[in-house]
C-alpha cells in the first residue's frame, strides 16, 4: 500500500500574516491497488486538491477548511475546489469542506467538490466472516462522501461502471448554507444516493440507472428544489422538505419486476413525499411496461397552497396494480391523481387476466381544497381479461371544497369485461361540491359489472353530481348501477344520471330548501 499525505497546514502559517490569500495547490496522481491519498488544506483560502487514482481498492481523502479572516472573494474562485477522479473497484472518496467566504457583491462559490468514481468490472464481495464460507457478509463496491460547510456551494458525484455492471455504490452529500447545489449520477445495481442539505436556495439532482436503487433528498430552508430521476427496476425515491416555496419532481420508469395477479408484494417503483411548509409543490411520474407491475406514489402536505401531481401509466400484460395516496392539511391546496393501466395481450390463449387494479386515496383538511381523480382501465385480452377494479376515495374537511372522480374501464375485445369501479367521497362543511363520472363498457360475450358511487355530505349549501353509464355485452347479466346520495343540511343539491340496466338510486336529504 502506498500512502501519500500532503498537508498545508504550515504552508498557510507562512502567510497568516500577510493581507493577501494564498492559494494552496495539491496535486496526486497514483497507479496500482491499495493506495492511499490524504489532503489537508487547513488555515488558508482558495485550496484547490486534484487526485487521481488507477485502480483497485483505492482511498482519497481531502480536509478543506478556510481561514475566515483573509478571504478569497479576490481570486474570483471557489474558496476550496476538490477533484477526485478514481478508475478501479472497490474506491472510497471523502471530501470535507469548510467555508465562511467574506462578504461580497458577487461572491465566488464558498466550496466545490467533484467526485468521479468508474469500475472496471463487478463489484465484489467483502472477507467472509462467519462460519458459511458461501455466504460473504457484504457487498464491497464505490463509495463517495462530501460535507460542505458555506454558501454557494457545489458537489458533483458520479458513478459508473466502464463495460460492466457495477452493484452497491454509495454517494452521499451534506451541505450546511445558502445556495447549495447537489449533483449525483449513479449506474448500477443497489446504489444508493443521499443528499442533505440545510439553508435557503438549495437545489438537489440524483439520477439513477439500474434495478434496486434507493435515492433520498432531505431539504431544510426555503426555495428547495428536489430532481429526482431513475430508470430502474424496484427503485425508490423519497424526499422530504421543510419551508416555503420547495419544489418536488419524481421520473420514475420501469419495464423489470413481475409481481402476482392477486396483488404486489412490494411496490416497483415507489415514490414518497413529505412537505411541510406553504407554496410547495410535488410531482410524480411513474411509468411501467410489461406484466405486473406495481406502482406507488404517497404524497403528505402540511401547510397551505401546497401542490400535488402523481400520474401513473401501466401498460402491458396484466399491467399493474397502481396506488396513489394524498394527504393535504391546509387551505387552497390541490391533487391530482390521473392513472392509467392497458393490457395489451392479444393472444386468445393467454388466458383471463386484469389491466389494472388502481387505487387512489386524498384526504384534506382545511378550506378551499381541490382534488381531481381520473382511473382509466382498458383491456385487449379477448380470452376473458377484465379492464380492471377501479378505486377512488375522498375525504374533505373543510368549506368551500370540491371534489372530481372520473373513472373509465373498457373491454374492447371478445370477450372481456369491465370489472368493478367504486367512488367515495365524503365531504364535510359549506359550499362543498362533488362530480361523480362512471362510464364502463363490456366486450360482446362479456358480462358482470358493478359501478358504485357514494356520496356523503354534511353542512349547508353542498352540492352533489352524479353520472353512470355502462354499455353492457351481448350476454347482459349481473351489471349493476348504483348511485348513493346523503345530504344533511340546508341548500343542498344532489343530480343521479344513470344510462343502463339494474340501476339503483338512492337520495336522503335532512334540512330546508334542498
Amino acid at each position: 500500500m502506498k500512502i501519500k499525505l500532503i498537508t498545508s497546514a504550515a504552508i498557510a502559517a507562512l502567510f497568516a500574516g500577510g493581507a493577501m490569500a494564498q492559494v494552496v495547490d495539491s496535486d496526486i496522481d497514483q497507479n496500482g491497488n491499495d493506495n492511499v491519498a490524504a489532503v489537508d488544506q487547513t488555515g488558508g483560502n482558495a485550496g484547490v486538491a486534484d487526485i487521481d487514482q488507477d485502480g483497485d481498492r483505492n482511498t482519497a481523502l481531502v480536509t478543506q477548511t478556510e481561514n475566515p479572516t483573509i478571504g478569497s472573494a479576490s481570486f474570483g474562485n471557489a474558496a476550496n475546489l476538490a477533484t477526485v477522479n478514481q478508475q478501479g473497484d472497490d474506491s472510497f472518496a471523502q471530501v470535507t469542506q469548510n467555508s465562511t467566504d467574506p462578504s461580497s457583491s458577487t461572491p465566488p462559490p464558498g466550496n466545490v467538490t467533484t467526485s468521479n468514481q468508474y469500475s472496471v468490472g463487478p463489484a465484489t464481495l467483502a472477507a467472509d466472516t462467519d462460519d458459511d464460507a458461501n455466504t460473504p457478509d457484504e457487498l464491497v463496491t464505490n463509495i463517495a462522501t462530501s460535507d460542505q460547510d458555506g454558501d454557494l456551494n457545489t458537489v458533483t458525484i458520479d458513478q459508473g461502471a466502464f463495460g460492466a455492471s457495477v452493484s452497491g455504490e454509495s454517494a452521499f452529500a451534506s451541505q450546511v448554507g445558502d445556495g447549495n447545489s447537489i449533483a449525483i449520477t449513479q449506474t448500477g445495481t443497489g446504489d444508493v444516493a443521499n443528499a442533505s442539505q440545510v439553508g435557503n436556495g438549495n437545489d438537489a439532482d440524483i439520477t439513477q440507472a439500474g434495478s434496486d436503487n434507493f435515492a433520498d433528498s432531505v431539504q431544510t430552508g426555503d426555495d428547495g428544489t428536489s430532481s429526482i430521476s431513475q430508470d430502474a427496476t424496484s427503485a425508490l425515491a423519497v424526499v422530504t422538505q421543510g419551508g416555503t416555496g420547495n419544489s418536488s419532481l419524481i421520473v420514475q420508469s420501469d419495464d423489470g419486476q413481475i409481481v402476482p395477479n392477486n396483488g404486489p408484494t412490494d411496490a416497483d417503483p415507489e415514490a414518497y413525499v413529505e412537505q411541510a411548509g406553504a407554496d410547495n409543490s410535488s410531482v410524480i411520474t411513474q411509468t411501467a411496461i410489461g406484466a405486473g407491475r406495481a406502482l406507488s406514489a404517497d404524497v403528505l402536505q402540511n401547510g397551505n397552497g401546497n401542490v400535488s401531481d402523481i400520474d401513473q401509466t401501466a401498460t402491458g400484460g396484466a399491467a399493474g396494480f397502481i396506488e396513489a395516496a394524498v394527504t393535504q392539511t391546509g387551505d387552497d391546496n390541490t391533487s391530482d391523481i390521473d392513472q392509467s393501466a392497458t393490457e395489451t395481450d392479444t393472444g386468445f390463449l393467454s388466458g383471463g387476466s386484469a389491466a389494472g387494479l388502481l387505487s387512489a386515496t386524498v384526504e384534506q383538511g382545511g378550506n378551499g381544497n381541490s382534488s381531481t381523480i381520473s382511473q382509466t382501465a382498458t383491456s385487449a385480452n379477448p380470452s376473458g381479461g377484465f379492464a380492471g377494479d377501479l378505486t377512488a376515495t375522498v375525504s374533505q374537511t373543510g368549506d368551500d371544497n370540491t371534489s372530481g372522480v372520473s373513472q373509465t374501464a373498457t373491454a374492447d375485445s371478445f370477450a372481456g369485461n369491465a370489472r368493478d369501479l367504486r367512488a367515495e367521497v365524503d365531504q364535510s362543511g359549506i359550499g362543498n361540491s362533488s362530480d361523480v363520472t362512471q362510464d364502463a363498457s363490456d366486450a360482446f360475450l362479456a358480462s358482470g359489472f358493478n359501478a358504485v358511487a357514494t356520496v356523503n355530505q354534511s353542512g349547508n349549501d353542498n352540492s352533489s353530481d352524479i353520472s353512470q353509464t355502462l354499455t353492457p355485452g351481448a350476454l347482459d347479466g349481473l351489471n349493476d348501477l348504483v348511485a348513493d346520495v346523503i345530504q344533511s343540511g340546508d341548500g343542498n343539491d344532489s343530480s343521479v344520471t344513470q344510462t343502463g340496466e339494474d340501476a339503483t338510486t338512492l337520495v336522503e336529504q335532512s334540512g330546508n330548501n334542498n
